[in-house]
């Protein structure tokens, strides 16, 4: 028997098999067809294109070449940020940029986050102001601009009424000061 003679035999029989099959089997047999098709076609090429771009996401992330950063660097950013004893002159300096701008602070509370394993020390302060939206604005501007080891942690903005143009501000603050 030649190839020829065995692919029609087989032809033949899967033709008889599908005959026998109910309506039920044969839609069955579509659906598992078709699931096959989309699994081959676009299921493993999608998978597979996807691995590459993981793949080069993470060479991207990571190149062959490491990057490091010499202690001189750190140190010299560390170096940047004000000593932890000059914590008090700082934070009245804060205060005088306040005073400056005729803001009336109602309320300030410290509070100090000390890491050991950290080089640098936090130092937070809440404000309570009321002032106007510019006013706070104008104050937070100054303050980043004088202050750049200062951060904004929040802002609450709150006013009892909508007629009313003062708004009392919750300001929270993080003072960043190097380990002596």
């Amino acid at each position: 028997m030649n190839n020829a003679t065995i692919i029609m035999q087989a032809k033949w029989r899967l033709f008889r098999s599908l005959e026998s099959l109910s309506l039920l089997g044969k839609v069955s047999l579509f659906f598992i067809l078709m699931t096959l098709l989309a699994y081959f076609f676009t299921y493993l090429p999608l998978t597979h294109k996807l691995a590459s771009l993981q793949q080069d996401s993470t060479e991207q992330l990571h190149p062959n070449q490491p990057i490091t950063s010499s202690d001189a660097e750190v140190n010299r950013y560390i170096g940047a940020f004000p000593s932890i004893t000059t914590r008090a002159s700082k934070l009245n300096e804060l205060v005088a940029i306040a005073k400056q701008q005729q803001l009336l602070l109602n309320e300030v509370t410290y509070k100090t986050e000390s890491n050991i394993q950290q080089p640098l020390s936090r130092y937070q302060v809440e404000l309570s102001v009321l002032a106007s939206y510019a006013e706070i604005h104008l104050f937070l501007n100054t303050v980043l601009k004088n202050m750049p080891f200062v951060a904004i942690d929040s802002l609450n903005l709150s006013r009892t009424s909508a007629l009313d143009e003062a708004v009392e501000a919750r300001i929270q603050l993080t003072l960043f000061f190097k380990r002596t």
